[in-house]
């Protein structure tokens, strides 16, 4: 289509622009203006007076508008989406309701294109060798005489029949779904022609972009459905690069013409055939690539597509897709599902894991761009997650999942409390890889990040899951990193960041608040119950350097951690009695100075404050008597040992002591026993004492702890003299 329109400006230059299909391609300006009052006797169409071959035009020509308005780039659009077909006034809006966009058809069916016709010309209206005027009537003549037109003597209507009105007199487009099913045909020579599926589907492409009869068929018969169906039943061979760009060409065809039947037809070719994982398992590879990664590309481009496309099927068919055929480790129990073995030509497993992320990424935009809290997209991800047993199938998408948490609280958060996908949560806390648990976390911290006061409550408290999240941690040996303290740490404070890192950047200042003031008694049930190494050594001090600088900075911290119950247990059960080396002698030493801090403040600022300091003397005491009692234990244990080494003994259980510096929480005593006529007898020597707590005395670490607080207090009584 040729559009020429000219653009008058009383004060500035005028120009005129050539348009090809809608598209802008010539501007010429000048400056002088065109106005006469002759009138003008003649007008060629298509050629010069002198009718030369050279200047004649030679061809077809459809219907010849000529405008008395400028005709703007909105309109010049509209006219090439009506097609060379339009012969009409503009006067109906109905008309071509199903191909313009709103402003297009407000900008065309508005009168003013109407009233602005000079003349209309087309094959259609012509009688013999005359051209009928085919305008409205009732528009301004510009025309001395009639406004017919005549054509030469070389000129003459053509009626032709488009090829849709021959295929719909057939049966329409429903004569091309037999033809895919017989795509494995065999020739007469025994081959199979591997190119038919790729010209069938190009010139179905092509009929439904330039008509909308055909667009119409389509969606009634479900054509999607059954070149789908047809595709998934013959051989991979047929699906090569052409075919795949047809489809695209169409999706984006639809796209961009935006039609009552687009949406449709958008939902029925990604749930039939885009996301249909049967039609694309045994491609090649490189056709594999290139599908997912338009999906994650230019697919996820196209905002107004979400809306067309239902978002929750295709969530669960790629969801379906990573879990039955892209697996990275094949299933094994205790999972009791089958995964789908694909033919040798698998990919890799480097193209899986690069087609996984690609999947993904498409995947993440479909669960944003739904309206609502997007429950239901959330439900079939944490399925996913919750019937996954192989580390290796599941840490991209528990990434997925951290990622949506992280920048779209507003909506997953709701979503998912509502979903319980805490139990998620403490599912993936037993996996034996370090990477899932730290993933896990962070979902938990970013959950409880962003909720409020109340839901946090509702989904922790009832079940006590802080004591739970501390027990799961405890399943696996060396468990406790510096990496998982961090997280602790971050939930601790609600300051959870995307990255895991071992180191943190960020230095605690006087805006840092506990906000989840159980995890405290988390991380030091874990520090307790971890084995003694180097590496435990820096985590105790970095988790009371931190304790120290958030008491230091806030009294509300300080106010916190004094409501916790028995918190003198927890703090008291890092430290050592008798340390044994330097690195329990810094831990004890900051053990101390956070009981000074803590005891400092609740003397000089809470009321009742004293019996702080009753109970924390309390269970100090009751610490260094069990430390005592059970260092008495080793020794006579090892006495016993001596006495009876040449006598026959049954198998004796004693207490288990990890050395001088190992915290104890209390332990089983079982009596030694000798072996007599098959009886076990308890000798009254070798008996154990019973575990008593003695009577109240001072020991060196009551002096120590006094010491520093009574130091504080002096410092604050100098202060105020002065």
């Amino acid at each position: 289509m040729i559009t020429i329109s000219h653009q008058y400006q009383r004060w500035a230059k005028s120009s005129i622009q050539c348009h090809i299909n809608s598209q802008l391609v010539s501007t010429a300006y000048f400056p002088w203006s065109i106005e006469t009052s002759d009138p003008f006797d003649k007008c060629y169409i298509g050629c010069t007076p002198d009718h030369s071959d050279l200047t004649s035009f030679s061809g077809q020509l459809s219907t010849f508008y000529l405008f008395s308005i400028y005709l703007e780039p909105l309109i010049v659009q509209g006219l090439y989406k009506l097609g060379p077909a339009y012969k009409n006034q503009f006067k109906f809006e109905n008309e071509s309701a199903h191909i313009l966009t709103e402003p297009q058809r407000k900008a065309m069916y508005d009168g003013k294109l109407m009233n602005s016709i000079v003349f209309n010309y087309n094959p259609v209206s012509c009688d013999e060798q005359l051209v009928l005027q085919a305008g409205p009537k009732t528009n301004m003549p510009y025309f001395v005489h009639n406004a017919h037109a005549q054509m030469l003597s070389n000129v003459r209507s053509v009626v032709a029949h488009s090829i849709y009105s021959t295929l719909h007199s057939i049966g329409g487009v429903q004569v091309f779904f037999p033809l895919f099913g017989q795509l494995d045909h065999e020739q007469i020579d025994g081959s199979i022609n591997y190119n038919v599926c790729s010209i069938l589907l190009f010139t179905l492409c092509e009929l439904i972009e330039r008509s909308y009869t055909i667009q119409h068929q389509m969606l009634t018969s479900k054509g999607f459905l059954m070149i789908g169906y047809y595709l998934e039943k013959s051989s991979k061979q047929h699906i090569n690069m052409e075919s795949l760009n047809s489809l695209i060409s169409l999706i984006t065809f639809f796209i961009k013409i935006q039609s009552k039947n687009s949406p449709l037809l958008l939902k029925q070719l990604f749930t039939h055939i885009f996301f249909n994982p049967s039609i694309w398992i045994n491609c090649s590879v490189f056709i594999q690539m290139r599908l997912y990664t338009y999906l994650a590309t230019e697919f996820v481009s196209y905002n107004e597509m979400y809306d067309s496309i239902r978002p929750i099927s295709g969530i669960i068919q790629t969801l379906n897709t990573l879990k039955y055929v892209y697996w990275i480790v094949e299933p094994t129990r205790p999972s009791i599902y089958q995964a789908k073995i694909l033919d040798a030509d698998r990919p890799t497993r480097e193209q899986i894991v690069e087609m996984r992320s690609y999947m993904l990424l498409y995947m993440k935009q479909l669960v944003i761009s739904g309206p609502g809290t997007q429950e239901e997209e959330l439900q079939a991800i944490l399925n996913y997650l919750h019937t996954i047993n192989e580390d290796e199938n599941i840490i991209d998408v528990l990434d997925l999942v951290v990622s949506l948490m992280s920048e779209h609280p507003k909506n997953m958060v709701p979503a998912f409390d509502r979903r319980l996908g805490l139990r998620t949560v403490f599912k993936l806390l037993e996996s034996t890889k370090e990477g899932i648990r730290l993933q896990a976390l962070k979902l938990l911290g970013f959950f409880l990040q962003r909720s409020t006061i109340k839901r946090k409550a509702d989904a922790m408290q009832p079940h006590n899951l802080f004591s739970l999240l501390a027990d799961r941690l405890s399943l696996h040996s060396n468990a406790f990193t510096m990496a998982t303290y961090n997280i602790l740490f971050e939930i601790l404070v609600e300051k959870v960041s995307g990255p895991i890192v071992e180191k943190r950047s960020s230095e605690i200042t006087s805006d840092w608040k506990i906000e989840n003031s159980a995890m405290i008694k988390v991380i030091a049930t874990l520090l307790r119950n971890s084995p003694d190494n180097v590496h435990l050594y820096d985590i105790k001090s970095r988790f009371l350097d931190d304790m120290i600088l958030l008491s230091s900075s806030s009294r509300e911290n300080r106010r916190v951690i004094l409501q916790i119950s028995v918190w003198q247990e927890y703090l008291l059960g890092l430290a050592y009695v008798y340390p044994s080396n330097e690195q329990q002698v810094a831990v004890t030493d900051r053990v101390f100075e956070l009981l000074k801090i803590l005891l400092h403040h609740a003397i000089k600022y809470e009321f009742g404050g004293w019996r702080v300091w009753i109970d924390t003397l309390s269970i100090l005491h009751g610490r260094v008597t069990k430390e005592d009692y059970y260092r008495k234990i080793n020794k006579m244990v090892e006495n016993m040992k001596d006495d009876d080494e040449n006598e026959p003994k049954t198998p004796v259980s004693t207490p288990t002591a990890s050395g001088s510096g190992t915290p104890f929480d209390g332990q089983s005593i079982v009596t030694p026993t000798k072996s007599v006529s098959n009886r076990q007898v308890f000798s009254k020597t070798n008996q154990l004492p019973p575990y008593t707590i003695s009577e109240f005395k001072y020991s060196p670490l009551h002096i120590r702890l006094l010491h520093s607080v009574f130091d504080a207090i002096e410092s604050d009584v100098r202060a105020w003299k002065a």
